[in-house]
């Protein structure tokens, strides 16, 4: 069996045109940390399950998982937040 996530694509789209992603218009396409941020968040996407809304995975298993290295996560996570593709949860 392949391995895949289903991404919330409506949520995502601009209400008034709906052909485009918002977030991913801050996207420069330029960066390694907008080529990370895409990496983490299609991991993220793939690795939670179905019955929680968030991913729990250590920065040893997500640069293992994904090829970023562990220095570059956390900026990574946050161009995701502030994106508003990732939410930062409190443990």
């Amino acid at each position: 069996t392949g391995n895949w996530c289903k991404l919330p694509s409506r949520p995502l789209y601009i209400v008034l045109k709906n052909t485009q992603i918002e977030p991913f218009q801050m996207f420069q396409k330029r960066s390694v940390c907008e080529l990370d941020a895409l990496k983490l968040f299609l991991y993220f996407a793939f690795a939670r399950d179905n019955k929680t809304m968030f991913t729990m995975a250590s920065f040893e298993t997500i640069s293992e998982k994904t090829g970023v290295a562990e220095k570059r996560i956390p900026r990574a996570n946050a161009f995701l937040i502030n994106c508003g593709l990732l939410a930062n949860l409190s443990r």
